[in-house]
């Protein structure tokens, strides 16, 4: 089989050199000792979800010697490849970028509400508190007081205590104003027991990549969630609010986790 190498990317020039040796997937792990799953990510050149240069070109050298490749060459088309993708995915994050202004607006806006509401609940306090004056006269004199007792007395009977009503009665009660509602932060902790890789998104915004060894453990703060793509599923214990989350899968398994 003749194989075209200059005019192949990286991923297809590897499976082809693969096939042309009859070697499967599990073969290429017994020599590699690299997951399958990680195998398939190169083979399809998902640079999305593959991990961190350093570690990938650890892996394509070793595919390399497995299927007698060119390893510099191999690693000289991954780079120019990644770089590429590198470029697409700039390009759609900035045409995503308005939508991840999303939250910082809403917080805004669920400030700006409340303080309106608490303003308001305020005024409308302190117009209740204002005394309302007194709402029978002083008498001008003991004598003007014994002469006016007569219809004081007439003006009781025609209005009974029950029906009369004083001001302040009639005002109306202040109402409760809502209570703003108020984002609970998600705490992710995770705790490395294993040597691995990580890619964290943190709200939907850009992801960042880690490599952590045993005993290491990183700390995120999110208002909506989490994405985590794991490079050894047994690498590490997720905790969210100190809480632990579940990872599934086997040793050196490739694993992508969306959290809540």
């Amino acid at each position: 089989m003749n194989i075209d190498q200059e005019n192949l990317s990286f991923g297809r020039l590897l499976r082809s050199l693969r096939r042309e040796k009859n070697m499967t997937l599990d073969d290429l792990f017994e020599i590699t000792r690299v997951s399958k799953t990680m195998l398939e990510l190169i083979e399809k050149e998902d640079h999305e979800r593959l991990p961190a240069a350093v570690l990938v070109k650890n892996f394509l050298r070793s595919y390399a010697d497995a299927v007698g490749a060119d390893r510099d060459e191999i690693v000289r088309l991954y780079l120019r490849s990644n770089k590429n993708a590198g470029r697409n995915l700039r390009l759609e994050a900035s045409r995503a970028e308005p939508g991840t202004r999303f939250w910082p607006r809403f917080l805004l806006a669920v400030s700006a509400l409340a303080v309106i509401i608490g303003l308001t609940v305020f005024m409308m306090k302190k117009g209740a508190d204002e005394p309302i004056g007194n709402i029978e006269p002083q008498a001008a004199s003991i004598e003007q007081g014994a002469a006016e007792e007569p219809q004081a007395d007439l003006l009781n009977e025609q209005n009974p205590p029950e029906q009369r009503v004083t001001e302040a009665e009639e005002l109306p009660e202040a109402e409760e104003a809502p209570v703003a509602v108020v984002l609970e932060k998600l705490l992710l902790k995770i705790v490395s027991v294993e040597e691995t890789w990580l890619k964290v998104i943190i709200d939907s915004h850009d992801s960042t990549e880690y490599t952590v060894k045993p005993g290491d453990s990183l700390e995120f703060e999110a208002f909506s969630g989490y994405n985590i793509l794991i490079g050894n599923a047994t690498g590490v214990k997720l905790f969210l609010n100190d809480k632990p989350i579940e990872v599934p899968g086997r040793t050196g398994q490739v694993v992508n986790i969306q959290i809540p």
